[in-house]
């Protein structure tokens, strides 16, 4: 018999949604009137490493202390009215109560550490299946990202998708502001863009070569 594992591990899946907040006082506002709350506010240090497939991060909730939380997470994206824009996540979660500092030493020796990425969150909750996260992405700007969990083993996608946009219509969210991609994923696309721009500028002579030249086909 396996041993099992010494850090447990959850399994879940969520519908997400995310858009981006121009003005930042005025949704908090919303979220307080929405929910009656002032939400939680958290920081957190997520270190994203290159896997084959999905996502793999570390969470340092606590930056300075030795916890965090290790995640491994999938994305599935549905072609539906609205769906294209809201994401389905399968998510592995292992909470680190001690040694993350080591772990991230021990991952790094086998995969290479693809983006550090910091984020401050004020987390409200509506309900017992809905969580509404107002982030502040260093170097992305603001965001709203919302979280719909199953309210039961046999909860289907179709009812978060349902319960997903019903709460987008209430924030008075339009479909077309919504962004089909992960934090990673703004990330690298803001990463790339820079890294080309730099590029351009080192041919002072006006000599850069075309977008055509710099595409590999495999």
């Amino acid at each position: 018999m396996l041993p099992k594992s010494a850090i447990p591990v959850v399994t879940t899946r969520f519908v997400t949604a995310k858009v981006r907040v121009e003005d930042e006082e005025t949704m908090q506002r919303s979220l307080f009137t929405l929910t009656d709350s002032q939400g939680l506010l958290t920081d957190s240090e997520e270190i994203f490493f290159r896997v084959p497939a999905g996502q793999l991060k570390l969470r340092l909730a606590h930056p300075g202390k030795d916890i965090g939380t290790l995640i491994s997470s999938s994305c599935q994206q549905i072609n539906r009215q609205l769906a294209y824009k809201l994401n389905i996540w399968e998510v592995r979660i292992s909470e680190v109560s001690t040694g993350s500092n080591q772990l991230r030493h021990t991952l790094a020796l086998a995969l290479e550490e693809l983006a550090i990425l910091r984020k401050k969150r004020r987390t409200f909750t509506l309900g017992h299946a809905a969580h509404i996260h107002l982030d502040t992405v260093e170097g992305l700007g603001s965001f709203l990202d919302i979280e719909i969990n199953p309210t039961a083993d046999d909860d289907t996608t179709e009812k978060m998708f349902i319960r997903a946009e019903n709460l987008l219509r209430r924030l008075n969210i339009a479909n077309s502001a919504l962004i089909p991609h992960s934090y990673l994923e703004l990330y690298l696309r803001e990463r790339d863009k820079c890294d080309d721009e730099s590029d351009d500028t080192a041919f002072s002579d006006g000599s850069a070569p075309s977008l055509r030249s710099r595409i590999t086909t495999f």
